[in-house]
């Protein structure tokens, strides 16, 4: 088994050997960020506050227009046909996304959707427990408070479902309740209709053809998976693929990203 730096100078070796004749800069995008510390320390689910403000201070450099993903959604076949935008999206609701990211968004006159999982959501901000990949983490959590401020400075909040769970693997009804309580908790409290939602986990088992029904099913106008590649007009708007940005991603990874050197690294994991 490849551990994550040599699976990292794969996939950088392909990109610029191969997927660098596939590129297409300046095409729409959909990004996903996790946690955004403030500290020094990299982690594969996590950049730091200053790789975030180089990231968005080069998207400004490049002038791209930033939108919220419901906005994208209202008028999706003119929105992938632009040139130089792209939709930045928070996922998990964590505390540093008010305290951090939230700023700085602001600083550089840039909107994006936050995606919340309902069940970490108290009336004040708490820590608690994260399912992820390899077991659960504790982190700070947003409050109510921190969510209608967000909504007050015009940004969007979609659904991540109630528990963080993988919504494409659990019985009907429990795959129901999470997208239907989720949507209607957050419409509830923040006094907004709630447009998309994001899978939780966002890869293979984390949606599915029956989970695509239900989300269509409880309203919501499209749903994202985090499968990697660019959108463009043709493609499901409950499955779409948004890129990761993680913190292992230098300037010159992320570059290459947006360029969309990776693209076909992603299109061919899947069956891989």
């Amino acid at each position: 088994m490849l551990n994550t730096a040599n699976k990292l100078r794969v996939q950088d070796a392909f990109a610029r050997l191969v997927g660098r004749w596939f590129i297409h800069p300046g095409a729409f995008r959909l990004l996903t960020f996790h946690d955004v510390r403030d500290g020094h320390r990299v982690e594969e689910g996590a950049i730091t506050a200053g790789q975030l403000a180089g990231f968005l201070a080069w998207l400004q450099r490049e002038q791209y227009a930033t939108v919220t993903l419901g906005e994208a959604l209202t008028n999706w076949p003119a929105i992938t046909a632009r040139r130089k935008t792209v939709a930045l999206t928070f996922d998990d609701g964590l505390l540093n996304h008010w305290e951090t990211v939230r700023p700085l968004l602001k600083q550089h006159g840039m909107n994006a959707t936050f995606f919340v999982p309902t069940d970490f959501v108290a009336e004040r901000r708490a820590k608690r427990a994260l399912p992820v990949a390899q077991g659960a983490c504790e982190h700070w959590f947003m409050g109510w408070e921190e969510l209608r401020s967000l909504v007050q400075d015009g940004f969007e909040i979609g659904s991540h479902g109630c528990g963080h769970r993988l919504i494409g693997s659990l019985e009907t009804p429990r795959a129901r309740w999470e997208v239907r309580e989720s949507k209607r908790v957050l419409e509830e409290q923040l006094g907004r209709p709630v447009a998309c939602l994001a899978y939780p986990f966002g890869q293979r088992g984390a949606f599915s053809p029956a989970s695509r029904a239900l989300v269509f099913e409880a309203g919501y106008q499209g749903a994202c998976t985090q499968m990697g590649s660019t959108p463009n007009a043709r493609s499901d708007p409950f499955e779409l693929p948004r890129l990761d940005v993680n913190g292992h991603d230098d300037p010159g990874r992320f570059e290459r990203k947006m360029a969309g050197a990776y693209d076909l690294w992603y299109r061919l994991r899947p069956a891989a």
